[in-house]
């Protein structure tokens, strides 16, 4: 089988570990990645927000740098050498890539199904209420997270969406404005937050605002 890695994308490993794809710069015949979930025959967690269940099965979401110590432990195979940083980062060579999952063909799944939680009602009328408004299509988007894999829960998941295209992303910049501006469609949660709340502001290249 061919990969073509993309941002986003969920590479799964014959142990069944998710990982997350991130970026579009990497080695040749492998990816960086970022290490999410794994099934609890070979992790779990105390941590209470850790556990996922879907399908019949159970997975734990990795916190913090947990997947980082997860992976350098116990499979470092699943590492991946940086010229940029001088050191493996974690990641998978082609080779040890079981299943790709996309983004965007999960997405047209979950539009196409007959299932209709609370999460995929918010789904379809964000997705709606922008290509009503540009000329962006449902095809232009992807879904990640616990969306993608089939355990979120319909009352405390997000809406993780990826936009493909540099002209797309710009569009849809705007139109997110637009619709934080009109305040009935979508309400930004930090304009209610206290300015003590970014006091500490650590980012150098990204302002409180723009935030």
């Amino acid at each position: 089988m061919i990969f073509r890695a993309r941002d986003r994308d969920a590479p799964v490993t014959r142990e069944g570990i998710i990982f997350r794809v991130m970026g579009y710069d990497h080695p040749p015949g492998a990816c960086f990645c970022d290490v999410e979930y794994a099934p609890e025959t070979i992790y779990t967690s105390r941590e209470k927000r850790a556990l996922r269940e879907g399908k019949g099965l159970r997975y734990y979401k990795f916190y913090f740098d947990g997947g980082l110590k997860f992976v350098e432990e116990r499979y470092p195979q699943y590492t991946v050498y940086s010229r940029v940083f001088g050191k493996r980062l974690v990641g998978l060579k082609y080779e040890y890539i079981a299943e790709l999952r996309k983004p965007e063909e999960r997405l047209q799944k979950l539009l196409m199904t007959e299932k209709d939680d609370k999460l995929l009602k918010a789904l379809r009328r964000l997705l709606d209420t922008i290509t009503e408004i540009s000329t962006l299509r449902t095809s232009d988007f992807g879904v990640f997270g616990s969306l993608m894999h089939g355990f979120y829960h319909e009352e405390y998941s997000d809406l993780d969406l990826v936009i493909y295209g540099t002209k797309e992303l710009e569009e849809l910049l705007e139109v997110l404005s637009s619709l934080y501006r009109d305040g009935r469609v979508l309400i930004n949660e930090f304009d209610t937050v206290s300015p003590e709340h970014f006091k500490n502001w650590r980012f150098k290249h990204l302002t409180p605002k723009e935030y």
